[in-house]
């Protein structure tokens, strides 16, 4: 995760919390701060449709750094792809600039944006083959173009085959290929030309849960053993969870967040990065579960800890010092951005002022405390409150270690 002096002071400014997370930050094995190799600027890209004008980019500006695996979500028709292909110029944006590895794309037609473009790899959602080609064709089709001689190309497709686990699949064709498979050869022919920056379009939507793992594990490491910057667009939050070190979140073709990936998780500023993350973390709980907040008396909370937090007994401690009882119903621990993140789901039992004072001491500890929708807010009367939307949850910070 890369972390400029931008982080300083704006998103970590309120108190221990932000303190806390600010140091967890940076111990996230953060590539050194540098020059970044993506610079976009007031994008704005419109479209003309029945006579109307749609603008599917409006002002988006970010940057990526060398070595950084960035990601941009959103919903569908938020823009996304619209973006990615105005990076590499297959779409010409309307206003604005792209600089990739010090070169103005925008600047550039012709040879000059062809030969520009095989610093930039792509791999596609739905693969983009060529099924008269075998796969070791696939992946020299890029050379083959570039006019590099056949001895090199040979070596070259080897090594890459090597490289995404295919080297027994050379002369297979790809209708011979399971999905994932074509994926493998899409990420070899995208690092054919030996690229500074790879696209990923959605790599992974058309793969089941396992495979989408392996081809994630397979570009993180591609990352690490390369060094190479990629940039993903994905509306799946698990994808943006398990390998991106910074996200940028666009609705509406423009960009409302960006951050790193604990700290947009944990604190969204944007109302479609909470829904986003809403809807996710529903999806992870079991239903049954969340069925018992909306039984009267039942009182659920959902608790994150961020980084440090997740290697102290807060939870031990907080029954030692306050006469309620909690009891886990679900628990899950995963990494964001290489930051540990643990979440518990636990129902709270005792005075109304005892749960008051329980759920305070968790959240001056660093721990988000966040209603389930339909549970009665700590302190009130069952019943009077009804069914409560989620609260915004209080940010919590980062660190290592498991959920005590």
């Amino acid at each position: 995760m890369l972390v400029g002096a931008w982080l300083q002071g704006e998103l970590f400014r309120d108190g221990r919390e932000g303190d806390r997370l600010e140091r967890a930050v940076r111990e996230a094995n953060s590539p050194p701060a540098a020059e970044p190799l993506v610079v976009v600027e007031h994008l704005t890209k419109r479209f003309r449709q029945g006579g109307r004008e749609i603008a599917a980019l409006s002002d988006v500006s970010f940057e990526v750094y060398p070595g950084e695996i960035f990601g941009v979500m959103g919903l569908s028709g938020a823009g996304k792809s619209t973006l990615i292909r105005c990076i590499n110029l297959l779409e010409r944006p309307d206003e604005g600039r792209v600089v990739v590895a010090g070169q103005e794309m925008t600047r550039l037609s012709g040879p000059a944006l062809m030969q520009a473009r095989r610093r930039i790899g792509m791999i596609f959602q739905h693969f983009a083959l060529l099924s008269s080609r075998t796969v070791a064709g696939n992946v020299a089709f890029p050379l083959e173009i570039a006019g590099v001689s056949r001895p090199v190309i040979a070596a070259r497709v080897a090594e890459l085959l090597d490289l995404v686990g295919l080297g027994d699949r050379a002369q297979a064709y790809p209708s011979q290929l399971s999905g994932g498979q074509k994926q493998r050869v899409g990420i070899a022919r995208a690092l054919a030309s030996e690229p500074v920056l790879l696209l990923s379009d959605e790599a992974t939507s058309a793969l089941d849960p396992e495979t989408t793992v392996s081809v994630l594990q397979l570009l993180k490491e591609i990352n690490q053993k390369m060094g190479l910057t990629i940039l993903m667009i994905t509306h799946e939050m698990q994808v943006i969870r398990q390998i991106c070190h910074r996200v940028a979140v666009i609705d509406q073709g423009r960009l409302v967040e960006v951050g790193p990936v604990a700290q947009v998780f944990s604190r969204p500023s944007s109302e479609v990065a909470r829904r986003l993350l809403r809807e996710q973390l529903q999806e992870d709980v079991p239903p049954y579960i969340l069925e018992r907040a909306r039984k009267p008396g039942q009182r659920l909370l959902r608790l994150g800890f961020l980084g440090q937090v997740a290697q102290e007994p807060v939870v031990a401690e907080l029954m030692r010092q306050f006469p309620v009882v909690v009891n886990v119903l679900f628990g899950r621990i995963e990494e964001l951005g290489g930051v540990p993140w643990g979440r518990l789901v636990v129902e709270i039992s005792g005075d109304p002022g005892q749960v008051v004072a329980a759920c305070e001491y968790l959240r001056r500890r660093g721990v988000e405390v966040e209603e389930i929708e339909g549970a009665s807010p700590p302190g009130e009367t069952p019943g009077q409150g009804g069914e409560e939307p989620l609260r915004e949850p209080v940010a919590s910070p980062p660190g290592k270690g498991g959920v005590a």
